[in-house]
């Protein structure tokens, strides 16, 4: 039931994963706001008209308003864009970008409760080799190939009803920015203290057997969606290739 916004060449060029994101109907994006505006609103309302032949009607559309991943140099070209129009600068987030945001909201405002707000925290260590070369930790190859090590994750967590969210350009930016501005604040809280304000509650982490199961039952499945592709597909391959030749 969760749906993601994606760049558009993840759905063709990454094996499996990306095929997958397509069965699933995820959002793909040029990320050239004019072509994908059209695109957005189609897939949307189609989203919403499934989720309502299912018991829950529920559905989720994850959304990252910054568009990107927070690396050194892309929070350093935020903050000169930042100075530059006139607009708070931020320490620990980007410049966050409405536009999506936006025509998410206007075409699913009538199908949805509200928005819920995240943000995430991830306890670096300061005295890594990486960290002090401004590289930031966790990254994508720690993720995937970290030897089994755990990274703790503290998330901030505020449910936002839809009819507190303004509709037009300027109010949404508007608001836009002051929820970036708490999350800044959270995130200063957040290396200050190790945790965010508020009350704590602790996620029991999933066991090792979860994980080899999650990733053997994938696994299985890729290895299956891709023979029957081979299965189905060589054979008209062949075929066409031997009518062309025969031509």
């Amino acid at each position: 039931k969760i749906r993601a916004f994606a760049k558009k060449s993840l759905g063709i060029y990454l094996p499996v994963m990306g095929w997958f994101w397509k069965f699933l109907n995820f959002v793909f994006l040029e990320r050239k706001f004019d072509k994908d505006k059209a695109n957005i609103i189609k897939q949307l309302k189609a989203l919403a008209e499934k989720s309502k032949q299912h018991k829950s009607g529920s559905f989720w559309i994850v959304i990252f308003p910054e568009g990107t991943r927070l690396r050194p140099q892309k929070l350093k070209e935020s903050q000169e864009y930042a100075k530059e129009k006139n607009l708070t600068v931020f320490q620990n987030v980007l410049v966050p970008r409405i536009k999506g945001f936006q025509i998410t909201l206007n075409t699913l405002r009538e199908d949805v409760d509200g928005v819920v707000d995240l943000t995430i925290g991830y306890p670096q260590l300061e005295d890594d080799k990486r960290v002090q070369k401004g590289k930031i930790r966790p990254s994508v190859q720690d993720l995937l190939f970290g030897g089994g090590k755990k990274w703790h994750v503290h998330v901030h967590v505020r449910v936002i009803p839809v009819k507190e969210i303004p509709e037009e350009t300027e109010a949404v930016q508007d608001w836009m920015m002051k929820v970036f501005e708490e999350k800044d604040k959270l995130l200063t809280h957040f290396k200050q203290h190790g945790h965010f304000p508020g009350e704590v509650y602790k996620y029991k982490s999933i066991s090792m057997f979860q994980v080899l199961a999650n990733f053997f039952g994938f696994g299985l499945v890729a290895v299956s969606v891709m023979y029957f592709l081979s299965v189905g597909l060589l054979p008209t391959i062949g075929g066409l290739l031997r009518l062309v030749w025969s031509k």
